[in-house]
């Protein structure tokens, strides 16, 4: 996962792949030309395989850890995270914020989205919503009516869920196959980036 906070910052998490796995969590804070921010090691606190990262409106930097089933939040411009744990193999994965503020995380590892709120130095999940088994979710993108666009990569589906938590689309295919990545153009679009047959 990687993003841009408000002040240009460049926040790469690290994930590994294959048998090239990190034995503890990063996530590298860069300057907007590239230039290391954070330590040699980058922040360590709190992450394991940072996978989804995004920027909240108030310069809050959400991270899921999916090595160690957690949703972490490093505050605007601290290094003093704040984490939510979720019961083990829940692995959270994507990660998008809403206009207002608000979180959707992915949950590989027990099909299910959640929507987390940040408030007051403490980070509360407002509901889970369960998708068919075996969906293995993975991108999530938000459009501007609220509603959160899923990719479920095993099950080649993508998933329309309005912002109270109703599954309010179901698409599949149309090329959909295997979907990983997913984002949204100025217009409005729904744009779906395949990973394919290997996710099966």
């Amino acid at each position: 996962g990687v993003a841009i906070d408000k002040l240009g910052y460049i926040w790469s998490g690290s994930f590994g792949w294959g048998n090239n796995l990190p034995a503890s969590g990063a996530v590298a804070k860069l300057s907007s030309l590239g230039e290391p921010i954070s330590p040699a090691a980058g922040y360590t606190s709190g992450l394991l395989r940072v996978q989804g990262t995004a920027v909240d409106q108030s310069n809050n930097i959400w991270m899921a850890s999916y090595g160690n089933n957690a949703v972490v939040v490093y505050p605007n411009q601290t290094t003093n995270p704040v984490s939510f744990v979720d019961p083990p193999n829940t692995e959270p994965f994507g990660m998008a914020i809403t206009s207002d503020g608000y979180a959707w995380v992915t949950y590989t590892g027990s099909d299910t989205i959640s929507k987390l709120r940040y408030s007051n130095g403490s980070i509360s999940k407002l509901f889970t919503v369960t998708l068919p088994r075996g969906s293995n979710p993975k991108g999530v993108a938000v459009d501007s009516l609220g509603n959160a666009w899923v990719a479920a990569g095993k099950t080649s589906t993508v998933y329309a869920i309005n912002s109270s938590g109703t599954i309010v689309g179901t698409y599949t295919g149309q090329g959909i196959n295997g979907p990983w990545g997913i984002s949204l153009d100025a217009k409005g679009n729904v744009w779906v980036a395949n990973f394919g047959s290997e996710l099966r």
